[in-house]
């Protein structure tokens, strides 16, 4: 079987997200985050109409941790078993509530068997000090969580919690401040956007508001 990847799963749903500017400039996100985006902006292609209609504002690392969680609660698509496989590597906390939320009688027995052993893959990448989290992650974190939001994704609830909750945790990192403070003022600046696009702006300015009060 060929090796999935979140690149082939882009590529096969034929997906074509803008990544806005103020969200490149990441100093502190990880060169392995960072050649993934480079690497899905490359392969991506014309707009797509499969599923969920995602903002065009929208980061191609947030539309395509979606795709790929909705891939995975499609049980009885061919790819859903490579589509474990792919969150075994690029899963998150996010991930977690996600899988544990898949039960019977939608699994089989053997793909319950799969599920778990994913959960367990993921939990044992997790650092445990959220503390050495470089910057950019979180506020991809928080780009993800309000494309779950505005799209009424079914992990929106989770998503958002935890991503809110781990940020919370950082506050006292200057350099994650100032983040913030930037995905504030960006996205509350006049732009002639409107609707879903529009939408995403205001909800990633609305979380970096109020993860901002004292």
């Amino acid at each position: 079987m060929k090796k999935f990847s979140m690149v082939l799963l882009l590529s096969t749903l034929n997906l074509f997200v803008a990544i806005p500017a103020w969200a490149e400039d990441r100093s502190s996100a990880s060169p392995t985050a960072d050649a993934s985006v480079a690497e899905l902006k490359e392969e991506s292609s014309a707009a797509s109409s499969i599923g969920l209609p995602f903002p065009k504002n929208a980061p191609v690392q947030a539309t395509a941790y979606l795709r790929m969680h909705t891939l995975a609660a499609q049980t009885t698509n061919p790819d859903w078993e490579q589509s474990m496989n792919e969150l075994s590597r690029q899963g998150d906390g996010g991930s977690l509530g996600f899988l544990k939320a898949l039960k019977a009688p939608d699994l089989t027995a053997a793909q319950a068997k799969v599920v778990e052993r994913t959960i367990q893959a993921i939990k044992k990448r997790l650092v445990s000090d959220e503390s050495m989290v470089p910057v950019g992650t979180f506020v991809e974190r928080l780009e993800r969580a309000a494309l779950a939001d505005v799209v009424c994704h079914r992990m929106e609830s989770t998503l958002v919690s935890w991503a809110k909750k781990t940020v919370q945790t950082q506050m006292g990192r200057s350099e994650l401040r100032m983040a913030l403070e930037r995905m504030a003022n960006e996205n509350d600046k006049p732009t002639n956007t409107s609707g879903l696009d529009a939408t995403y702006r205001q909800r990633l300015a609305t979380y970096a508001r109020g993860l901002l009060k004292p």
